[in-house]
């Protein structure tokens, strides 16, 4: 992933570039917090889809990255936040917009409060999820 992403903070050019090679047409893309849900989930195909959300609006500089990915078979999304905070707090608008159709996949924090790496722990989540199944993420 390094070689992908590098090894500082994660843009969200990066972020797309690689997500559109790794997922294809399942990629929903990157987004700010402020975006509205609907655009995300008008880009929705059958199966999979899988994104990026970052927890700062449109007009600010972006802070903290999210994964999302959306399972048709379940009309589930599911939320991994590398600090383990809960989606409510942190991205309530879509929480809301989704109808609360969603799982926070992590219990406990698994970055460093020093490192910039959530973009790239965000995208290692998402690989996992298409490897691996949703259900191994409940357990991760």
């Amino acid at each position: 992933m390094y070689t992908a992403l590098g090894r500082g903070v994660t843009t969200d050019r990066q972020l797309n570039r690689i997500g559109k090679k790794l997922f294809g047409r399942r990629w929903l893309g990157v987004y700010p917090v402020d975006v509205k849900p609907k655009t995300i989930m008008r880009k929705m195909n059958p199966g999979a889809n899988y994104g990026i959300i970052n927890v700062d609006g449109s007009g600010l500089p972006g802070s903290h990255w999210l994964s999302v990915c959306y399972d048709t078979k379940k009309d589930k999304w599911l939320i991994y936040d590398s600090f383990a905070r809960k989606s409510t707090k942190l991205i309530p608008t879509f929480i809301k917009t989704i109808g609360y159709k969603y799982h926070d996949i992590n219990t406990g924090a698994d970055q460093p409060d020093h490192e910039s790496s959530c973009g790239a722990r965000s995208m290692a989540m998402l690989i996992h999820i298409a490897k691996h199944g949703s259900k191994s993420a409940a357990n991760v």
